[in-house]
């Protein structure tokens, strides 16, 4: 029987009120369960982890995108600045 099987079964056990010495796992069972919880856990959490960093890197391509997108947007907006500030003239006659 696998581990797996004989922690339900005795879980099953145990919710009935059905445990004695005969129903009693070994401590080197309890061991093995619980470092495979853990060893599942740890690897939930790792899966946990790169999800979070892929989204990390998501949302920083994210902000260089956008701070490319202002620094364009200012330039643009100079621009227009100095054409009002132009009003269709050029040379000397334009005032700082």
């Amino acid at each position: 029987m696998a581990l797996r099987e004989k922690a339900q079964n005795w879980l099953d056990w145990y919710k009935a009120g059905r445990i004695d010495e005969e129903n009693q796992l070994p401590i080197e069972d309890w061991a093995a369960i619980i470092s495979e919880y853990l060893h599942d856990a740890d690897n939930e959490l790792l899966k946990e982890i790169d999800a979070l960093k892929k989204r990390v890197e998501e949302h920083e391509l994210q902000v260089k995108i956008l701070q490319s997108r202002i620094i364009r947007l200012e330039g643009q907006n100079e621009a227009l600045r100095f054409c009002v500030r132009c009003n269709g003239v050029s040379g000397a006659e334009i005032e700082s």
